[in-house]
């Protein structure tokens, strides 16, 4: 809902916007600091994270581009995972998301309006991650828990849209919305809704 509300007002500005002075043609530095919603469509979600990234733009003519870009969700761990036997368990573990880092390499198309520039983008990339997972062994009709560490890697796909202001000739700030789903060559089968906002440096 607040990527919404941002892009309708930025669109809302476009007009006031369009009459200052044109933007530099260059390629873009950039970072971004988002909020990160990752979950598992089939069974469960590890909730909204602040998340950093940073990349770079290079535009290939007035409308079409490339991007590269990283981010990382921060703040993500995991729970206590329940027994679930009736005889009770004995032993603790944990069941959670530790790490995720998702690179990609994206086109983008621009609509130059001034100042202001609508665009969508997609692309794909990697999601790398970290996760922990709870073990249970019945012995003696007592559940014992233990817990173990797993890494993945899947083909994360996406697209999203976002408008570009021109804050100088320079500097720009960027908000957008994206969606990238890595269910394929994947075992963790995540998909990541991302809110962002970020600061460009045009060269």
């Amino acid at each position: 809902m607040r990527t919404a509300i941002m892009l309708v007002l930025a669109l809302m500005w476009a007009g006031h916007a369009a009459a200052q002075p044109p933007r530099s043609e260059g390629g873009d530095l950039f970072a971004s600091l988002a909020s990160a919603h990752i979950f598992r469509v089939e069974d469960r979600t590890f909730g909204d994270r602040p998340a950093v990234g940073g990349g770079v733009r290079l535009p290939l003519n007035r409308r079409i581009g490339v991007e590269f870009d990283v981010n990382r969700p921060l703040g993500l761990d995991a729970t206590a995972a329940r027994c679930g036997l009736a005889a009770g368990c004995i032993g603790t573990a944990r069941e959670g998301l530790l790490d995720a880092t998702l690179v990609t390499a994206n086109v983008y198309v621009r609509f130059p309006h001034g100042r202001v520039e609508p665009f969508i983008v997609g692309g794909a990339g990697g999601l790398w991650t970290t996760a922990v997972n709870s073990l249970t062994v019945v012995r003696d009709g007592v559940g014992v828990m233990s817990e173990f560490e797993s890494r993945d890697a899947g083909l994360a796909i996406g697209g999203g849209a976002g408008v570009d202001f021109a804050l100088t000739r320079r500097l720009s700030l960027r908000p957008e919305f994206r969606i990238y789903d890595s269910s394929a060559m994947s075992r963790t089968n995540l998909t990541v809704f991302r809110s962002s906002v970020a600061v460009g440096w045009r060269w």
